[in-house]
């Protein structure tokens, strides 16, 4: 098994800086590099329910064609603070709209003309321009019981966020007790954790952010219906 270290700029970096990063990175052995969902460059992690799921997969499509093996991309259930919430509008449970943009999400690049019928998309014929030589990995955050269901069932990979190596542990077990019912496989190095590194401890408002992240999601996921 392969472990790997990657660094997030966070939302404050300046793009004045991003070329002499990303050399001294790739001189210390760095794996990757992860932006933002502010930034509108990579999914580290990106929110999924509220956008399409044809044009997401269209989108990384290209991607994958400029950048060859270099794209991984991350979904979430829900944004981080409320302030964002009415930006990722949802007309449903948004776990079960999850659930469905994900069986999309892997179809479409999968296969030509997909057609599909669900609660709450409807599709003929889709498929995306430029289908990648190797279909993407799609790794899933979240920490939920749900969250743990859908990515044994849908996901590639797991990037859990700010979680003590207790929970972290627990949460591998999950998904791959998921995936296993599930008749699947998760390989051994597709899971991540997003570690916080502060110079003079947590601010006050960051701290009150990761606590209302997590209470929130799990909210949010605790209404997903599990009988799909």
């Amino acid at each position: 098994m392969k472990i790997r270290f990657g660094v997030g700029t966070g939302s404050g970096s300046r793009p004045e800086e991003l070329a002499e990063l990303v050399d001294r990175l790739e001189a210390e052995g760095i794996d990757s590099l992860w932006f933002s969902e502010l930034m509108k460059v990579g999914t580290s992690v990106a929110i999924l329910p509220g956008r399409h799921p044809v044009l997401v997969a269209e989108q990384l499509s290209s991607l994958a064609a400029l950048a060859p093996r270099r794209v991984l991309p991350v979904f979430g259930l829900q944004p981080a603070t409320p302030q964002e919430r009415d930006l990722f509008p949802v007309a449903g449970r948004r776990g079960d709209v999850f659930d469905e943009l994900l069986r999309l999400l892997r179809a479409v690049p999968r296969e030509d003309d997909v057609d599909y019928d669900g609660d709450y998309f409807t599709v003929r014929g889709a498929r995306v321009g430029s289908r990648p030589a190797r279909p993407l990995d799609i790794w899933l955050g979240g920490r939920a019981s749900a969250a743990f269901r859908r990515i044994g069932r849908y996901g590639d990979g797991w990037l859990g966020s700010f979680l003590t190596p207790a929970e972290a542990a627990a949460g591998v077990a999950a998904i791959n007790t998921e995936a296993a019912a599930a008749g699947r496989e998760i390989e051994a190095d597709h899971f991540g954790i997003t570690l916080l590194l502060a110079h003079d401890g947590i601010p006050a408002d960051l701290a009150a952010a990761i606590t209302f992240q997590a209470t929130a999601t799990n909210a949010a996921d605790a209404t997903t219906s599990t009988q799909k």
